[in-house]
């Protein structure tokens, strides 16, 4: 949730990433907001159904997942006796209308007006948008799909067809090859803004895919989903501006679900699948 605190203290150590560029693959998920399934369904991500590709050598899966936990500032909605004011309602609208529209990247604007919406549902981004084009350029993703690769390819290379990612003790931790998962969080606002303001901090990752190994490589294909809570924290700097970010809050808090119809937190996801390509041992 990019305007809720982030989680964990401390600072997280520089991360080295490789240097390829990653580019998507063709078959794309649908674009655009879809209402699926309840919040809690975040909690068990389903594995994808990506086929091994044919093969003389052998076949493989992957799999790994940071189990989503919604922000727990999310949940709080409408505190005790408090009332909504017309006028302030009115004026922190106004606001939320300049910044939708003098701010937000499409796909960020497309998430904002859904939080205005009041709905709740669930949401699911997919491919071909500018969020999968500052991704796989991220230098946190780029890091953490290199060392998931580097792992699986370790694990095969013992024998293992089924390769399990372990989860962090730490979900903020720097991706490592013993321990490659991690939760992004998206800070550099003039570089990535898809990202910073569709999401900033998240709550969940899942990672899954299918391969074989053939002339020397393993290939295949590897899909990530990161998941989120979208909704406006209490005294959070840096999203649009402070004054703006408390009036966003006020509305969710005093004047949002469920005593009135809108604006509402909640949970969303991004799935982009990119290549998967290392050596083999000779």
């Amino acid at each position: 949730m990019h305007k809720c605190p982030p989680r964990g203290a401390g600072v997280r150590r520089p991360q080295r990433w490789a240097g390829a560029v990653l580019a998507p693959m063709s078959a794309a998920t649908a674009v655009g907001l879809l209402a699926t399934a309840p919040a809690n369904a975040f909690a068990q991500p389903a594995h994808n159904n990506l086929q091994p590709l044919s093969s003389t050598g052998i076949s493989f899966t992957v799999h790994g997942t940071i189990p989503y936990r919604p922000d727990p500032l999310a949940d709080a909605t409408t505190p005790a006796n408090a009332s909504c004011s017309t006028l302030t309602k009115l004026e922190a609208m106004v606001e939320a209308k300049v910044a939708e529209y003098g701010v937000f990247p499409p796909d960020a604007r497309n998430l904002f007006q859904h939080w205005l919406d009041g709905t709740g549902t669930q949401v699911s981004l997919g491919q071909n948008t500018g969020l999968d084009r500052e991704l796989l350029s991220y230098p946190g993703f780029v890091n953490m799909n290199n060392e998931v690769q580097i792992y699986a390819a370790n694990r095969l290379e013992q024998g293992q067809t089924t390769v399990t990612l372990p989860t962090p003790l730490s979900p903020l931790s720097a991706p490592t090859e013993s321990s490659p998962l991690t939760l992004l969080d998206f800070t550099n606002r003039g570089r990535y803004p898809d990202l910073y303001w569709a999401f900033r901090g998240t709550q969940g990752l899942a990672v899954s895919g299918s391969g074989s190994e053939d002339n020397g490589r393993y290939t295949g294909k590897l899909t990530y989903t990161i998941y989120d809570t979208y909704g406006f924290g209490p005294n959070v700097n840096g999203s649009i501006t402070s004054q703006v970010t408390s009036d966003m809050n006020y509305l969710q808090t005093h004047c949002g679900w469920p005593k009135y119809p809108r604006p509402r937190w909640f949970s969303d996801s991004f799935t982009l699948t990119v290549p998967f390509n290392r050596p083999a041992a000779s």
